[in-house]
């Protein structure tokens, strides 16, 4: 994914005349043209009054994730992972509309997903800067899989229980149960999710990508019973 933003550098509370928030600012004008257009050419559909409210919103975006890129995606991955709940719990299947579990959905895509993913994708674009290519995207997946996914899933899996049922036990338990049943399902999903998101999505985006795949994964994970926030996993 495109022009390097080093987000790992960059603290929570950067906000738009901290040193950070600054070199990220200067980094991604270089992607915000491509950025744009792509944008453009999927709002072209729309019509004229949704279109300009849409290039509005993403503006508004864009600029967040320059002067507040953490913040952003805790937000954005804390709304993502409380609405797959929300959808898993409705319809016919469905476990039933529990605000305690969405809250833990939301508070663990919040708390945990979004800051940790955006961290962790920086750590990524650091280490293999070096490679070009497939060379680089097989070596991001190739990590990502091996050392984020294994230990990420149980901590998903474990706090989520935890924080809807209030027993350590209990959720150790459920967690052990289903995990590697969901870490198999999990590789199969996001190792070609997390292809596209390296070789087509540009830093800054990953983590918003990742959310919009884990609008999926939460859904799984909440039908399967307590649940996990999205990946952002990428896990």
């Amino acid at each position: 994914m495109a022009s390097e933003l080093n987000e790992e550098d960059i603290p929570a509370s950067a906000g738009p005349t901290s040193k950070p928030a600054e070199d990220e600012a200067l980094s991604m004008a270089t992607t915000t043209k491509s950025d744009t257009n792509t944008s453009a050419a999927l709002i072209c559909t729309f019509p004229a009054s949704m279109k300009a409210e849409l290039k509005r919103l993403l503006r508004a975006y864009h600029h967040c994730l320059v002067t507040r890129p953490v913040l952003t995606k805790a937000l954005t991955s804390a709304v993502i992972s409380a609405l797959g709940d929300i959808l898993a719990s409705s319809g016919k299947g469905g476990r039933g509309r529990s605000g305690r579990r969405t809250l833990g959905f939301f508070l663990f895509g919040g708390l945990v997903t979004g800051p940790l993913c955006h961290y962790w994708y920086g750590l990524l674009e650091k280490k293999v800067r070096g490679l070009q290519g497939g060379k680089n995207v097989a070596m991001k997946v190739l990590l990502d899989k091996l050392l984020f996914t294994p230990p990420f899933l149980a901590l998903t899996l474990f706090l989520l229980r935890l924080l809807e049922s209030g027993r350590p036990g209990a959720a150790w338990r459920g967690m052990k149960q289903v995990y590697f049943p969901t870490l198999k399902t999990n590789l199969q999903v996001w190792t070609v999710a997390q292809a596209i998101n390296f070789s087509y999505v540009s830093p800054a985006y990953r983590v918003l990508f990742g959310n919009l795949v884990a609008l999926w994964w939460s859904f799984y994970l909440s039908r399967l019973g307590g649940g996990a926030g999205g990946r952002a996993s990428s896990v």
